[in-house]
């Protein structure tokens, strides 16, 4: 007995080394942001805006402090290339603000300090059917502080190149909340929150739904990633409008792989692509994307791996689907994975984040059997991986990448 003890103790250590090798990780960075300091100023304030700092070492300063440089539309700077943070009243020799704190680059409004970036916000607005063309966008700081940007009812949104929506970017903010308006109609509604959205990311509004995702200048959406021999097989090429170009295929040998079809589709300032592919063989397929440009073709560096499975009714291992694809905020849906003796499922997203399921079972059919993995969608997004681990009942903590994966679409309708 006492040696069956030590097997076991001995494998689950082993288990638990094995699980540090394999799990996914993400780092997290510490970063020690300069201080930047952007002051919004007020109408009724002359144009000699200087700084006093304190608790800044030696930029500490005596009264009325250093000037701040102007820096365009009606906003003054503060840059230091050693402060991490500092105290500061920011006046003008007759007006100032109160005693404030900055920390890392922030902006200056209404006597108010809020977190700025040097990352941008793209906006994309596609109008309900019943709304009027007269659509302007209201947005303010995502804080406690609640600073906006415009007077009510906001500023007017541009109209796309396509001419069937409107956009609108933001630069320099870190996190906002969206509302839009006609002058009748408005989303969210009164008293309600605008829809928070942060810099690096895009707010799509297409007709009565919405999503919010990070932006790329070109999405790929593999909805799932393994394919039937002698079936059809999509992939969907989602470009930003004005980045869009003419795709080419190949293998990872550099042999020439044709789509039996392609549709080509615009809307909301994007441009869809969806390709169809037919493989003849079985095997694992790489579908490397080239862009054409100017006098040549560039990686789009968007590869894709496709497992190319026989026709058969038998379930294999590298079977991974959904039951929809598009799903409602709050919806549940369901991710089905091919059963294999002793092997159970887990899923990640791409920072390495394990997506817990709400619950689990099992189906027996003419395909094969299937565990069922049940999950809620309950965060906005387009092009949402969700990426396949298995273990095995001997060693339940070590899990091996199945390199399968599915691909979910997650929207808010009005």
């Amino acid at each position: 007995m006492k040696h069956i003890k030590n097997f076991i103790s001995l494998m689950m250590i082993l288990s638990i080394c094995l699980t540090i090798f394999v799990m996914p990780v993400t780092a997290n960075a510490e970063t020690n942001e300069k201080v930047k300091i952007e002051f919004y100023k007020p109408d009724n304030w002359g144009d000699n805006i200087n700084i006093h700092l304190w608790n800044a070492g030696d930029e500490d300063t005596q009264w009325p402090g250093v000037a701040m440089s102007p820096s365009g539309g009606n906003t003054y700077t503060y840059s230091s290339d050693t402060l991490t943070s500092c105290n500061f009243v920011i006046n003008d020799g007759s007006n100032q603000t109160s005693d404030l704190y900055a920390e890392g680059f922030v902006g200056v409004k209404d006597n108010k300090v809020f977190k700025k970036c040097y990352g941008n916000i793209n906006i994309n607005f596609n109008k309900p059917s019943y709304w009027s063309d007269d659509i302007k966008i209201y947005y303010y700081t995502n804080d406690s502080n609640e600073v906006s940007f415009a007077d009510w009812p906001g500023v007017p949104m541009n109209i796309n190149q396509t001419r069937d929506g409107y956009s609108y970017y933001i630069n320099g903010l870190k996190d906002i909340r969206v509302l839009f308006t006609d002058g009748i109609h408005q989303y969210p509604a009164a008293g309600e929150p605008g829809i928070p959205v942060s810099a690096g990311q895009e707010l799509l509004f297409v007709e009565d739904k919405y999503t919010v995702n990070n932006y790329n200048w070109v999405n790929v959406n593999q909805p799932t990633t393994y394919a039937v021999v002698g079936e059809d097989y999509h992939i969907y090429y989602n470009f930003t409008k004005g980045d869009d170009f003419s795709l080419k295929f190949e293998d990872e040998y550099g042999n020439i792989i044709k789509p039996t079809n392609h549709v080509y589709t615009m809307k909301n300032d994007k441009v869809y692509n969806d390709y169809t592919f037919n493989f003849s063989e079985t095997g694992t397929k790489t579908i490397k994307a080239f862009y054409y440009y100017h006098s040549g073709y560039g990686d789009l560096n968007r590869d894709v791996k496709v497992k190319v499975l026989p026709q058969t009714n038998v379930s294999t291992p590298d079977k991974i689907f959904a039951d929809k694809y598009n799903v409602e905020l709050g919806d549940t849906f369901t991710i089905s994975v091919s059963q294999c003796d002793k092997l159970s499922y887990h899923f990640y997203d791409d920072n390495g984040n394990e997506i817990p399921c709400d619950n689990f079972y099992y189906t027996n059919n003419d395909n094969g059997s299937y565990i069922n993995y049940v999950f809620t969608a309950n965060k906005l997004g387009e092009y949402q991986k969700f990426n396949c681990y298995s273990s095995h009942a001997y060693s339940p903590y070590s899990r091996i990448n199945r390199e399968n994966s599915v691909t979910i679409n997650v929207w808010k309708t009005i």
